[in-house]
This record gives C-alpha cells, sequence and structure tokens, in this order.
C-alpha cells in the first residue's frame, strides 16, 4: 500500500490534473461494474467454505464453480465497460482506455484461490502473492512515468498487476493437486446466484453511490476537478481498504461463531473495526501533513478538502461489518435497501452542492451520503444493528480477560 501511494503521487504529478481525472475516471467507471465482476461471490464463497455444508458438493467442487461463473461475470463486465465508455467519449481516448484496462475483470477470476487459501489460513501465500504483483506492476508504472509514456501506457500496468496475481494464484493453485479435481456444479451455481443476486446489486449501488461525484464533478466543474477530486480520494481509500482486508480476513471466522453468540459475534465485529479505525487515525493525521510536500502546489485544492475526507473510513468501516454479519445472517435483501438510499441521498446532496460549494460540496456529498446508508438506514429498518454498534463497548472488558488469559 505504500509503495502503491509512493507512485501513485509520482504519476499524479507527473501527469496532472486533468490526464489523472481522466485515467481515475475510467478507473471509477469500471469499478461500478465490479460486483457484477464478481457475482457476489467474494463472501457466499469463502463462508460456504468454511462451513462445508452444501450436500452433495465438496470444496473443490465449490471452487471449480466459483471460477467459471468468475469467467463469465467478468467478460459481461468487460463488455458493458466499453459500453458505457464509448456512450461517454465514443471511441475518444476514454474508450481507448477502457479497452486496455478492463481485460483485468476476467484476470480477477483467479481470486477464487484466494478464498481458498483465506479458509484454510494461507495469509501468508495471499500477502506474498498481493505483494509481488504489487511490486511489478508499479515498477512498471514508475518506468512509465520515468519515459514520459502516454496514458495508455499507464492503463496497461494496471492490468499487469491483475495479470500478475492470476499467474502467481495459479501456479499455487498447481503446487495444490486436490484443487483440480473439483467439478462444475450447475446445482450449486443455480443456489449461489439465488442468494447472490441481491448482493450483486447492493454491489452495483454502493459503487455507483461511491462513484458518482466524480460523474458529478467533470458534469459541473470539468476534468481538472475530477483530478483534484481523484488525487484526494486516493489517499482517503488507503485507509478503506484497512477495514476491507479486516473483515475479509475476519469472515470464516465469524461464520463459525455467529451461531454460538449471535449478539455478542455482532459486538465483536463492530468493536474490532471502531479499534481499527482509532488505530489509524494518527496515520490519518500524518497522511494529511505529508499530502501537500508530497503532490505539490498543483494539487491545493485537493489538500483543502482532505480532512473532511477522512471521515469516509469510519462509514466504510461500519458498512462492512455491517455487511459481513448481514451475509452470514441470510439478510441479503438489506445492502440493497442501503445502498439505494446512498445512491439517491448521493445524487441529491451532489447535484445541490457541488454546484454550490465546488470541491466541498463533492466531498461534503460523498460524507453525507455514507451517513445516510449507514445509520441513517439503520434508524429506519434495522435498528437492531444500530444497538450493536452502539453498545459494542460492552465487549471490551470480555477482550481484555481473554488476552490476559493468553
Amino acid at each position: 500500500m505504500g509503495l502503491s501511494f509512493a507512485v501513485g503521487v509520482l504519476v499524479a504529478r507527473h501527469f496532472g490534473p486533468t490526464e489523472f481525472g481522466q485515467i481515475t475516471f475510467v478507473v471509477a467507471t469500471a469499478g461500478v461494474f465490479g460486483s457484477l465482476s464478481s457475482l457476489g461471490l467474494d463472501d457466499l464463497v469463502p463462508k460456504d467454505m468454511a462451513q462445508d455444508k452444501q450436500p452433495g458438493v465438496s470444496v473443490d467442487d465449490m471452487q471449480r464453480t466459483a471460477l467459471t461463473m468468475r469467467l463469465f461475470g467478468g467478460g459481461l463486465s468487460y463488455l458493458l465497460l466499453l459500453v458505457a465508455v464509448w456512450w461517454t467519449d465514443e471511441f475518444g481516448l476514454l474508450f481507448w482506455l477502457a479497452f486496455i484496462l478492463g481485460p483485468y475483470f476476467l484476470l480477477q477470476a483467479t481470486d477464487v484461490y484466494e478464498y481458498r487459501l483465506r479458509v484454510e489460513g494461507g495469509f501468508g501465500q495471499i500477502a506474498r502473492v498481493r505483494t509481488l504483483a504489487s511490486l511489478g506492476a508499479n515498477l512498471l508504472k514508475a518506468t512509465v512515468v520515468w519515459l514520459s509514456f502516454p496514458l495508455a501506457w499507464l492503463a496497461a500496468t494496471m492490468t499487469a498487476e491483475f495479470g500478475l496475481n492470476a499467474l502467481l494464484f495459479n501456479k499455487i493453485a498447481a503446487m495444490h493437486a486436490g484443487w483440480g479435481r473439483g467439478q462444475f456444479r450447475v446445482e450449486y451455481a443455480q443456489q449461489l446466484l439465488s442468494r447472490s443476486w441481491k448482493i450483486i446489486l447492493a454491489g452495483v449501488l454502493m459503487m455507483v453511490q461511491s462513484r458518482i461525484e466524480y460523474f458529478l464533478v467533470e458534469h459541473f466543474l470539468g476534468w481538472d476537478s475530477v483530478g483534484q477530486y481523484a488525487a484526494a480520494l486516493k489517499v482517503v481509500e488507503l485507509f478503506d481498504v484497512v477495514t476491507v482486508i479486516l473483515v475479509t480476513i475476519m469472515l470464516p471466522e465469524f461464520a463459525r461463531k455467529y451461531q454460538e453468540s449471535p449478539e455478542r459475534t455482532v459486538r465483536q465485529g463492530y468493536l474490532l473495526g471502531c479499534m481499527s479505525f482509532m488505530i489509524l487515525m494518527p496515520v490519518m493525521g500524518a497522511a494529511i501533513w505529508l499530502f501537500p510536500i508530497a503532490y505539490g502546489e498543483q494539487y491545493a485544492p485537493a489538500f483543502a478538502v482532505l480532512s473532511l475526507f477522512m471521515l469516509r473510513p469510519f462509514f466504510i468501516m461500519v458498512n462492512s461489518v455491517r455487511n459481513m454479519m448481514l451475509v452470514i445472517e441470510h439478510k441479503f435483501w438489506y445492502p440493497p435497501f442501503c445502498a439505494a438510499i446512498g445512491v439517491i441521498a448521493s445524487l441529491g446532496f451532489g447535484c445541490y452542492l457541488i454546484p454550490l460549494l465546488g470541491l466541498w460540496g463533492a466531498v461534503l456529498s460523498a460524507v453525507l451520503s455514507l451517513f445516510a446508508s449507514t445509520f441513517l438506514a439503520d434508524l429506519v429498518a434495522n435498528r437492531k444493528n444500530l444497538i450493536a454498534f452502539l453498545s459494542c463497548w460492552r465487549e471490551i472488558k470480555p477482550i481484555c480477560q481473554g488476552l490476559r488469559g493468553v
């Protein structure tokens, strides 16, 4: 993450706010289709593998079925990305950037091997794969900046990172002989889709919510402001990722514990999320202080709004923990409801605040929409979850006692 951030600064400084805004606009558009590409399997399949309670379906069958489905979802998402960007820019620069970047949807299918490693405790292997791929991709990005290659080459390096991930995960899969013995199970695939379509819908809506400011900023303020917004968001997303990683690691274990003590498990999830956010707060302060030094004067407007933007990781943490628990509880209807509230709030706040306040309006709109899709949504339709969040402090004493026992 640190290396990616450092290279990202070099990229932003080299290409400037306008071109940086264009490439991030394409990445943001691709992100809208990310949930469709994964078909909502990122949470369901690891949970199924951990519990291993699907009659007649082995873990190897789950892996083969999920891999096939991910390849189909990736191809469909690539096609939709090209159509969406063509609708915006026809066959201009944005379309060709999307054409180069889009194959990563297909390459991400090998994340299925990560599902298996997570369940079997192979976090060291996952870390090595992700780190090596990131190192290779960032070296390529630095080379693009050093040689002053055009923007299309930068898009190619982004795709290359997913290619390296796929290559390394395939290598690990080849080392596990049993992993190749599974069969595609039509019944299991149908069952997955019957459970995941609500997750897919929620994922698409949540990505629209989190990326809609890009489109509104471009519409109201232009490409330079898109680059400014993107530079600030790139810093904030470093801290978003920490909460997502935390939830990814917790899911298999919490799926096992939930059956024993549901309410306590939910509270513990929120407590761990809040603790991770508090630990990150000094690092966030350091990031704000370093931002103008790293990005330079050309990104001064982004620096001005960065402090307000740092509220985003808190809401991302709450939403990530809540969604993890909803998957465990099989309440798949609720994430689309929350995401729909977030999209409506983003559109309403964005269309009003961005013309009025400029970049400040975009950031304020993003934060308010996250507040609406988390706490306001729970206040309306899921107060039990809101109570669990507010009472998570009750788990501090049991956790401390457990640590003393260890």
